[in-house]
């Protein structure tokens, strides 16, 4: 029956399903080369002949299909004689040379050859691996063929080079991999087009990344940062902080190399329940850890450059009260976590017992920035021995030497393992790593990685099959590589494409089909 589902629900009883694409309130699948779809059809985006929606999956009369793109209110998907569009027909998204809507399957493309598609919510695009083309809204110069207008047919993206692996189309930018590197169109005010884009919109394909030496990236809630050959490098829109070289509010801005680095990461501060400061969750926090020590930026309202509340920091700033150079870095939300001095030590936000483990509920009025929070590192209350930590969003873990597991903080999404008590809690088990982060723990036992927390709640434990050689997870999405491979598995909430792709987020981990 309709209504919303807190836990995975299966769709149907027949199993096969290859492909999934979820709408703004629709999602359609594949299953032996048959298309289905399910949820709202108030624009047609089922593919059905009708308007009634289904709760249930309805079949679509197209063969041999091998993939589909659920848009907000429209979908294509690539068949046996080319790509099919259908739904809400506005600014010509369905690329069939009109803007009226249809309610059943209309031929865009003709050819055989399709592998890729995309849809946004006001435009679509495919690619063949040598050409792409797009078509719908292009007000940003988002459809890639010079102009900023609508297009009702497909038009080809004029400067993208051949060998093209993936193709994404967000609100009003398109972005594609080509021939291992990446390319951006459309919409770039807010740095969207990637880190050597510039900050204005582009109507043809254009670099995003001018290097192909990356080793590490990092995302907050506005910018990214990533190391190019040793080197921090920061980009997106830092307004309320993000981009440690001064120039804070420059819309778009890309730093120049900032400095050294062996290891970094981004956070952003939890607003919590009842706090009423509408900048507050623009705020950001960074830190990267190098031979002469650790160094953060961003804001300090909770403590988590370790300067006793600073405000904003614009610029770098060391950490100070380390005695041994740091080595482990996790920045979470609103807290900072190193191993250093024999041990782990934490600072930051205490809002919800991530550094303390009292149990506060996130209390606005209790632990508002500056009234409960830690400003200078410190070893986690109640844990002995501590030698690597995690910081998530709203909880800490930490592992001793020993191998014991110890969570405290927020338990909403049984982030800190079942059962009651307490703070710190152990977590029953002989732990060797630690990994997760956001919403999620995750710990190796000698039968590999298990998680617990976002979207499987706290119990049972799952552990994560394929075999993990590293697991990471920001906010409700977690990530990890295949033992052997190096294939990247995802799972969790993939409502902004987090997985790099058009498809379903879930609690069991999905191939996303990229190789780190």
């Amino acid at each position: 029956a309709p209504g919303s589902r807190a836990r995975p629900t299966r769709v149907g009883a027949d199993a096969g399903w290859t492909a999934v694409s979820v709408g703004g309130a629709h999602a359609c699948g594949v299953r032996a080369g048959q298309l289905a779809c399910w949820g709202d059809n108030g624009a047609g985006q089922l593919g059905v002949g009708d308007l009634a929606g289904r709760d249930a999956p309805a079949a679509v009369a197209l063969t041999g299909v091998r993939a589909v793109a659920a848009g907000e209110r429209h979908t294509c998907a690539i068949a046996t004689d080319g790509v099919h569009c259908w739904g809400d027909g506005a600014e010509g998204k369905l690329g069939l040379g009109d803007a009226d809507d249809r309610d059943a399957p209309g031929l865009a493309l003709v050819g055989a050859a399709f592998v890729g598609v995309a849809a946004g919510p006001h435009h679509s695009c495919v690619h063949d691996g040598a050409q792409a083309h797009c078509w719908g809204r292009g007000n940003s110069g988002q459809l890639g063929d010079g102009a900023r207008a609508a297009r009702t047919a497909p038009v080809m993206v004029d400067a993208l080079p051949a060998g093209i692996t993936a193709l994404a189309a967000g609100f009003s930018s398109t972005c594609a991999v080509a021939s291992g590197g990446l390319w951006c169109w459309g919409q770039g005010g807010g740095g969207q087009l990637g880190p050597d884009a510039g900050s204005g919109d582009v109507a043809v394909a254009t670099v995003g990344a001018t290097t192909t030496t990356w080793t590490a990236v990092a995302a907050g809630g506005h910018v990214g940062c990533g190391l190019d050959a040793g080197q921090v490098r920061c980009w997106g829109n830092p307004t309320g902080g993000g981009i440690p070289d001064g120039r804070w509010n420059q819309l778009g801005h890309a730093s120049a190399p900032l400095g050294p680095a062996s290891a970094i990461d981004l956070g952003y501060l939890d607003r919590g329940a009842g706090n009423n400061d509408s900048n507050w969750m623009n705020l950001e926090l960074g830190c990267w850890l190098s031979s002469g020590g650790l160094t953060c930026w961003g804001d300090d309202s909770q403590g988590g450059l370790g300067q006793g509340r600073a405000a904003l920091a614009e610029s770098p700033r060391r950490v100070p009260g380390l005695v041994a150079a740091p080595s482990g870095l996790v920045v979470g939300g609103g807290q900072v976590c190193v191993g250093a001095d024999g041990g782990v030590r934490c600072w930051g936000s205490d809002r919800w017992g991530e550094l303390t483990g009292t149990e506060r509920g996130g209390s606005a009025t209790a632990c508002r920035p500056g009234a409960c929070d830690g400003t200078t590192p410190a070893a986690p209350t109640g844990v002995d021995g501590a030698v690597a930590a995690l910081a998530g969003d709203r909880h800490t873990c930490a592992r001793t030497a020993a191998g014991a597991l110890w969570c405290w903080g927020n338990n909403d999404v049984g982030q800190l393992g079942a059962g009651a008590g307490t703070l710190p809690r152990q977590i029953t088990g002989d732990w060797l790593e630690l990994g997760g982060g956001g919403d999620y723990t995750c710990g190796r036992q000698a039968g590999g990685w298990e998680c617990w927390g976002g979207l499987g709640g706290a119990a049972p434990r799952v552990v994560i099959s394929p075999a993990m050689t590293v697991v990471r997870a920001r906010g409700p999405t977690a990530c990890g590589l295949a033992e052997g491979t190096g294939r990247i598995w995802c799972w969790g909430d993939n409502n902004q494409r987090q997985f790099g792709d058009n498809g379903a987020g879930g609690a069991s981990p999905r191939d996303t089909g990229r190789v780190a």
